[in-house]
């Protein structure tokens, strides 16, 4: 099937502004005391008892993860470009200095990073989400993120804007180059793990560390082990 874009004309003015709203959070830290206030009881309940129940998380416990690539095309980079040009040009030049942006001129030269794509354990287990997430860049700064997803007919759409304290994170990464993908493990929008490749493993980097409340990313661990904290309740 011919992989089409959706014209958004009526919606798209708005999707911008509902997805700039509350971006002022200039740290990952910031953006997970924003976006993250814990893991609730029945939360954790609800995926222990999922997970551990569901038979296809099997091959999951096993170590495999399926990666999900995308061709980046010159229409998915045109369209994404513009939908976040379209909200950063209406926003004040106080945010804009909050994205890093020195001068509006730099707004006409937009660039994507490579595509990571989102994964989520939650009620369906561990999966992918369909969606791929790029940092946003302007003469190689790092703006925010923003996001795609493919519908089920086939067509890519612009599903909004990340954290600017999410993009400035992946761009300080040691090791930025090898992430294939993000996963979410808590039911917000924060970002728990960084998915890598290394030495022909599949390593899933903690982001955030709720003990000590400040970055981590030096912790490792594999896809198994996270499952086994989410159903003994442990933190992530």
């Amino acid at each position: 099937m011919t992989r089409k874009f959706r014209e958004q004309k009526k919606s798209g003015k708005l999707l911008i502004a509902l997805a700039f709203i509350g971006l002022s959070a200039t740290t990952m830290e910031a953006q997970v005391r924003l976006g993250n206030r814990g893991h609730s009881d029945e939360f954790r309940n609800e995926l222990r008892e999922n997970m551990s129940t569901m038979p296809e998380m099997l091959t999951v416990r096993a170590g495999f993860v399926q990666e999900h690539k995308l061709e980046v095309t010159q229409e998915i980079v045109d369209m994404v470009v513009s939908y976040v040009y379209l909200g950063l040009s209406d926003v004040s030049d106080g945010m804009l200095h909050r994205f890093g942006v020195r001068d509006r001129s730099q707004l006409s030269n937009l660039q994507l990073g490579k595509p990571m794509a989102n994964y989520m354990i939650g009620r369906e287990g561990f999966h992918f989400m369909n969606i791929w997430e790029f940092v946003v860049f302007s003469d190689n700064e790092p703006l925010l993120t923003a996001r795609i997803r493919l519908t089920d007919d086939g067509e890519y759409v612009f599903t909004g804007a990340g954290s600017a304290g999410l993009a400035r994170t992946i761009y300080d990464y040691e090791h930025k180059d090898l992430i294939i993908g993000l996963l979410k493990v808590s039911g917000f929008n924060a970002v728990d793990y960084f998915y890598i490749r290394k030495d022909d493993r599949d390593v899933f980097v903690r982001v955030y560390d709720w003990e000590t409340q400040s970055l981590d990313l030096i912790s490792e661990f594999s896809l198994s082990d996270i499952i086994n904290k989410v159903i003994e309740g442990e933190d992530l």
